[in-house]
């Protein structure tokens, strides 16, 4: 099977999961007056569907890196960062990036081929000081639009990394859809220049999971809720899944005796 196909294989299977590699916390709630099986039940349950998504976690990543390696194949010459060049792009002037002889600025070709093989939108950015500029890239917004020009917030984890001359893979939202990155830093003379980044959309994939687990039931009390566990992001401690607090932040809530139960379990 072309890599392409290995992937919406994996992608189709619906307890995939790509925030697991951003980090969260699975946990089961036996009820309040759960007896010692249901506890049991509960904590079998538990380890086993944290064993299948880690599994399914992984398989991600895998194919995530072998898609970058795939993508980086239609850039197979040296990169060279001309500062003095500037080309514009999108509203936004920025340096010209070249792979070898060939301008990487406004050409998409490779990029849109691509996609149409893979199903992964992939971006290559340049650096202009000290922000990423989008110069080329297969993504497009609602209304069809190309998405050059565009700037990574500097605010974001994935930036200190890249700029660190560090690569990054974990979740993002790309108009409004849940997608897995991963993101390669491009340098030239020991120096960060840019970097190339693919994005897998896994949107879908993540519903289906979030109605699976919102069907489980223990008992007459029982539910299963997922809370983003990754700390240093905006998301530390939402809901991903919950029957009723479904993207609420739950570190600050506490049980009847006042205890922060979530953030405990966060901090486990």
């Amino acid at each position: 099977l072309r890599i392409g196909h290995k992937l919406v294989l994996v992608l189709a299977f619906s307890l995939l999961l790509s925030f697991l590699a951003a980090g969260v916390l699975v946990v089961w709630i036996a009820g309040r007056h759960a007896d010692e099986a249901a506890e049991t039940v509960s904590g079998m349950v538990n380890a086993q569907t944290m064993s299948l998504l880690d599994t399914f976690a992984k398989e991600l990543e895998i194919s995530s890196d072998r898609l970058l390696g795939a993508v980086k194949l239609g850039y197979d010459a040296a990169y060279r960062l001309d500062d003095k060049n500037r080309v514009k792009v999108g509203e936004r002037e920025v340096p010209a990036l070249y792979n070898g002889a060939a301008l990487v600025n406004n050409d998409s070709v490779w990029l849109d081929r691509f996609l149409a093989e893979t199903r992964t939108v992939a971006s290559v950015f340049v650096r202009d000081g000290d922000d990423f500029v989008r110069i080329a890239s297969s993504v497009k917004d609602g209304a069809g639009k190309r998405a050059v020009g565009t700037v990574l917030d500097r605010n974001q984890a994935v930036y200190r990394r890249l700029i660190a001359g560090e690569g990054y893979h974990g979740s993002t939202q790309l108009f409004g859809r849940q997608h897995y990155a991963r993101y390669q830093p491009i340098s030239e003379a020991g120096r960060v220049i840019g970097f190339i980044a693919i994005a897998l959309d896994i949107t879908e994939d993540i519903e289906k999971l979030k109605e699976r687990l919102k069907a489980v039931r223990i008992g007459e009390t029982g539910y299963v809720f997922i809370l983003n566990s990754r700390d240093g992001t905006p998301e530390y401690g939402q809901f991903v899944t919950h029957p009723t607090l479904e993207g609420k932040i739950g570190i600050d809530l506490t049980d009847a005796n006042k205890r922060p139960i979530f953030k405990e379990m966060l901090e486990k």
